[in-house]
């Protein structure tokens, strides 16, 4: 458990019934702190007095932390409406938000070059992170070539472009590829990041 030092303007996403909404510290004091209304995807989060939330905050230090809270009230602040959170006692400091990866096994599909006429192929993710994954082929790839591989968020699918750095074969004579993501906007890396904080998540409850 860590102690946390929350600070005006800082990002955080707010985890509620299971979908995750951006939002950014607009005060704090000793007991609480204050966060404009969370949106993702042009979708505001209505909340209530009393509901509890799980929070993930990006700390100036590079790291991320987790902590539960609660809403003490709703407030308007020059026409904006914001939300009164409690502060939290413990954060869990869990890992730089960089480097944040999770292993879990997914079907996805890609194609090893951005030719329209290239067919995609069917590949296994073995994890993920925001700035690369590992991939279970059929097939051995070239090293720094380019692969396109379609990653599911929600209820949206991207298509990310990246270079292999990485591609040993396994013993059941199949491929494990590492990749890296390349010319990704920040868009689609936090849609990426948002998965895998959830992966992780779901993981940690079945503990």
């Amino acid at each position: 458990m860590e102690n946390l030092k929350i600070n005006i303007n800082g990002n955080l996403l707010v985890l509620y019934e299971d979908k995750y909404y951006k939002s950014t510290v607009q005060d704090v004091n000793e007991e609480e702190f204050i966060i404009n209304m969370p949106v993702e995807d042009g979708v505001y989060l209505t909340l209530n007095s009393g509901d509890d939330i799980l929070v993930d905050y990006f700390s100036d230090d590079g790291f991320y932390y987790e902590f539960a809270a609660k809403v003490i009230s709703r407030l308007t602040e020059k026409n904006m409406p914001m939300y009164k959170i409690s502060r939290p006692i413990k954060a869990i400091k869990i890992q730089r938000r960089d480097f944040v990866r999770v292993s879990f096994t997914e079907p996805t599909v890609y194609k090893i070059d951005d030719n329209k006429k290239c067919e995609w192929k069917p590949g296994l993710l073995l994890d993920l992170s925001g700035g690369g994954l590992k991939i279970k082929l059929k097939e051995k790839i070239k090293l720094s070539g380019k692969i396109i591989i379609k990653i599911s968020c929600g209820n949206d699918v991207y298509e990310i472009l990246g270079k292999t750095i990485r591609c040993d074969k396994s013993e059941d004579g199949e491929y494990v590829c590492g990749i890296e993501f390349k010319e990704i906007d920040e868009r689609k890396r936090d849609k990426i990041v948002q998965k895998v904080f959830s992966v992780m998540r779901k993981q940690r409850e079945l503990l």
